[in-house]
């Protein structure tokens, strides 16, 4: 038995509904060291890491120290925002959520900034878009 998977919720599907998983065993075109779409796939890592720590930077002191401990992705960001705003599931108000993650992010930018940006602004703005895409990825078209 493996103690790699934390189970974090479960979900009841009707029973005329199948759950598939399946794996091509395709190598991905982004797999190799170098090419075009693993320096896009990089980027776009590193962007949401950089962006769930401006959320970070701007949150710390509103979150209390056990639930901190428990944020390491921008995922764990929305259900905290979910759960602080009482929001159980998808909905209307999702746009609030990623308004107040969105804006934490542009007002923690100034914290993550690098010297590769030419201003807080346009890094802000960077971090910014890079959540409401993951956000669109994983909340709205998934």
């Amino acid at each position: 038995e493996s103690n790699d998977v934390n189970q974090k919720s479960e979900l009841e599907l009707p029973s005329k509904l199948v759950f598939v998983i399946a794996y091509s065993g395709a190598r991905a075109e982004k797999a190799g060291q170098g090419t075009e779409a693993s320096i896009g796939y990089n980027y776009a890592s590193d962007m949401a890491s950089k962006a769930f720590k401006a959320y970070n930077a701007c949150s710390t002191a509103a979150i209390h120290d056990d639930e901190q401990k428990t944020l390491h992705t921008l995922a764990d960001s929305i259900r905290y925002e979910r759960k602080k705003q009482s929001i159980s599931h998808v909905t209307s108000c999702e746009d609030q959520v990623k308004k107040i993650i969105s804006d934490k992010v542009l007002k923690g930018s100034a914290a993550v900034r690098g010297d590769d940006h030419a201003t807080v602004a346009d890094f802000g703005n960077l971090l910014t878009k890079r959540f409401e895409q993951f956000y669109e990825e994983s909340e709205v078209l998934v």
